[in-house]
Parts: C-alpha cells; structure tokens; sequence
C-alpha cells in the first residue's frame, strides 16, 4: 500500500447556525493547516472510525484503508500539532490484512502501561467475527495478547461487530457490539482478561448475549466506579425505531433495577429515534448523543438519563433535546465531556452535502438535580421467547416499550454549533475525544464516488471561546 499523510490546504471552515442557536467556538489553527489533517494511505479509499489520546497528547486514530479488493485495518498515530508521529511504525501508520475479507477498527482503547487496544470486525470470507487487537506503543503488535496479537471471537453464525470498547483498571477488557442470526441483531456484551482469553466468570462463559425488539444493534458502552455497566444503541420493531440504554452489573448479568428491568428505552415517541455515543457524568447521570426523525429528515438529538436509567422528562421535550441544525439530515454520532461541558459530533446535510457538526453544551446550564417521573412514565417490557445466535442462546429478550409524558418544568440549552468542511463530497464525523486542555479533536472520513480520505479537526471550545457578546 502506497502512504502518506496530506495536510489540506485553502477550505474555509464556517459556523452554521439555526433556530437561535449560539454561534462561537473556532478550528485550532494551531493544529494540521487551519485546524484540521487529511490522511491518504490507500490508493481507493480511508475512513476513520474511532479516536483515543494519550496522556502524551498525541492522537491516535482507528479505521480501514483500501487498494480497492477489501479493507485493510488502519492504525493512525499523529503528534499533538496534527503532524505524524515518526516513532509509530516509523511514519505514523499500521495498515494490517489479516485474513482475505474486509477488516477494520471501531473502537480503540489505551492501557495504562502504554498498550494500545482496537476492536472491530474481520472477514474471513463467510461472514463477520470480533477481533480484538493489542499493539505495543511503537505501533508493532504485541505478540503475548491472545495469537500473535489477535483474538477473533465467533460470537454467532452470520456478522458480529465490536462497536465499542473499555479497558478496566486490572487490565481486562470490556467490548459491546451486535451480533446478528436468522431473526435481527441482538446486543453482545464480553469480558477479555488481559491475556485475551475471554473471562469464564463473566455472564456465560465470558459472554452475554440480550435481544430487544426484532434488531437492535450497541454503539457506546460507560463503566461507573462501581463496575456496572450501560450500553446505547437502538432497536427496531417493525416501523418503530427507538433509542434505548441497556444495564449490567459487573459480572455482565442484565441489571434488574437499571430502567425498566434492565432496559431504559427513550420516552419521547413522537417520531423515530435512535442513540448513539453514550457519555457518564461524574454524578452517574447519562447522556446520549443521537438523532430524532426519519432518514433524509432527522433532526440532532441529545437524550439524558438519570443514573438509574429514567428519563429525565424535564430536559428538553420528553427527555430530549431536539436540535435543528438544517432543513435535511443532522446526526450526532459520537459525545464526550468534562465538568463543565458536553460535546456531540456528527454531521449536518446542506442541499444534500455533508459536513462535519460539533454541537458543544455548557453543562452549567444543565440542572445536575435528577427529577425522576412518576412510576406510572414507564411501561412495562414483555419478554418475548429464547432467542438463538448459532448455538449461543440469547439469555434475555424483550419486546418494545413505551412511556407516557410527565409534565415537568423544561430545561432548554442552546448549543454552540460548529460545521466543518473538508472540501468537496461528503464530511461525516464518526468519533470524538477532548484533550485536557478542553480542546475537542473530531475524526471521520470526507469524499465522493468512493474515493474518500480519513479526516481529523480540532476546536477550541472553551468557555472564554463560546460566550455570547454582551
């Protein structure tokens, strides 16, 4: 494979703003050229899934690169002014074939000892396994984790995606994602000690395996101080899509008193809605980045949870907050925050183009008081019969919920709002990581007709920054 690293030269970047939104923040000029980085390693294609920083504050980015048969997993580290980093497999890239079908990264996750983790997809031809990979700081596989640096789990008979990923202060490592069979998806949860095996103590023989509607797929995963576990995503029944949250406790068993028996779907049912990145506050509260409305027309969405999975009916409308970016499709995609902000990456659709959105959230504005609805604003979920992924069997599943409005007194915020655009084609940010300076670093993948390049962008955000003039 042919490789580089392209800075982007001459795009204007611009503030959208809609709806009385307010508009600040700015790119990090300090960063790539004019604040942002455009990697080309593949001669057909790149895209970036998945960012971590290190306490170094260098960059590291997850995804696939391609020569045109099938994706090759990309592994991207660059240093903290968006340069690459010369001490990472001597250019900054690590592209691997493992097997003869597509691979690629969506999750990544840091040790403290300096390992990195990745997790995502490989096909061997038939279908879709996990893959988990651990590399040494140098960006070389680390041959004592799992075979030669690989663990690939065959969760079920068709594809299985890791789609998120923690790393636990002992080492092991927590990774959620789907796992599909002859009747949708259902959520997969697994524990992987630190030498790669999966964790026999953990749920069923290291894994749990729960179905929600007739599919439902997880895309972000928290672990609180106390080791219990809540994974986002959606589900679908028929035409209804809902965004929902799921619990576990720390031994990976559906945590009964999370939400409504361990599920923790959205209240708000005026239209289709589904969740994305998941993000804990320090006071166990829980927010979700996602979107509400139907494909081509949907609108940016951040839910809020308390920490027991209820939602909290007073933020926004029904648990929601609804942002109308553009007249098109706005999605958030990925969150992240500190103590006094949240930020939310995703894109937003112009006369039928995307660019990258950054939607940043003042938390001060948000009331850390949880106000739980009354019993009567959660419904009760049916369970539906043994499910079966391959020879595994799905040892919960459930059917749709819904949930009756409470009037509450709203909390309303006004996001900073924030459009980026890499030039021509479509920019869609997929993950994002906050600096501890505050900056935010949003990645994804920009391009048309197939030929699309990994994208990264740096923001200030900060509150000097986003403050409205007087």
């Amino acid at each position: 494979m042919s490789k580089g690293i392209i800075y982007l030269f001459g795009i204007a970047w611009l503030i959208f703003v809609s709806g009385g939104m307010v508009s600040a923040g700015e790119l990090d000029r300090d960063f790539g050229v004019d604040g942002r980085v455009s990697i080309e390693i593949g001669t057909h294609g790149d895209r970036t899934q998945a960012v971590a920083i290190q306490s170094d504050g260098k960059i590291l980015l997850g995804g696939s690169s391609t020569d045109g048969d099938s994706l090759a997993i990309s592994l991207i580290r660059l240093l903290a002014d968006g340069s690459p980093d010369p001490s990472f497999n001597g250019d900054g890239t690590v592209q691997l074939d493992i097997d003869s079908g597509d691979e690629e990264i969506l999750a990544l996750g840091l040790m403290p000892d300096g390992h990195i983790l990745a997790g995502g997809y490989l096909n061997s031809g038939a279908d879709r396994d996990f893959v988990l990979l651990r590399f040494n700081a140098d960006g070389f596989l680390d041959t004592s984790f799992g075979n030669q640096g690989k663990v690939v789990t065959a969760v079920g008979n068709s594809d299985d995606e890791i789609t998120a990923l923690v790393v636990e202060n002992n080492g092991d490592v927590l990774v959620a994602g789907s796992a599909a069979g002859t009747n949708g998806r259902v959520i997969v949860l697994a524990r992987y000690l630190a030498n790669g095996r999966l964790d026999p103590g953990f749920a069923d023989h290291g894994l749990s395996l729960i179905g929600i509607g007739r599919d439902v797929v997880a895309q972000g995963m928290v672990v609180d101080a106390d080791g219990r576990i809540v994974i986002s995503g959606s589900y679908t029944d028929g035409a209804i899509t809902r965004m929902l949250l799921v619990g576990f406790t720390r031994d990976g068993v559906v945590d009964r008193a999370f939400g409504d028996n361990g599920v923790a779907p959205a209240a708000y049912t005026k239209k289709n809605n589904e969740g994305y990145g998941l993000f804990q506050a320090a006071a166990g509260d829980l927010f979700v980045a996602g979107s509400v409305g139907v494909e081509g027309e949907r609108n940016a969405a951040l839910f809020h949870f308390t920490a027991q999975g209820i939602p909290d009916l007073s933020f926004g409308e029904d648990g929601v907050l609804i942002s109308a970016i553009s007249a098109e499709d706005d999605v958030l995609y990925s969150l992240v925050g500190n103590a006094t902000r949240l930020n939310a990456g995703g894109f937003t659709t112009e006369n039928g183009s995307r660019d990258f959105l950054l939607l940043s959230y003042e938390r001060q504005k948000t009331a850390e008081q949880q106000v739980a609805p009354a019993p009567a604003a959660v419904g009760a979920g049916q369970k539906t019969g043994a499910l079966h992924i391959g020879t595994l069997q799905v040892t919960d599943s459930f059917a749709s919920y819904a949930f009756e409005p409470v009037a509450e007194d709203k909390k309303v915020l006004e996001p900073t709002v924030m459009t980026t655009s890499f030039g021509l084609g479509d920019s869609v940010s997929y993950a994002i990581a906050m600096q501890k300076d505050g900056k935010v670093v949003t990645v994804g993948t920009s391009g048309d007709n197939g030929l699309t390049s990994a994208v990264v962008a740096r923001y200030k955000v900060s509150d000097e920054v986003a403050a409205p003039a007087a």
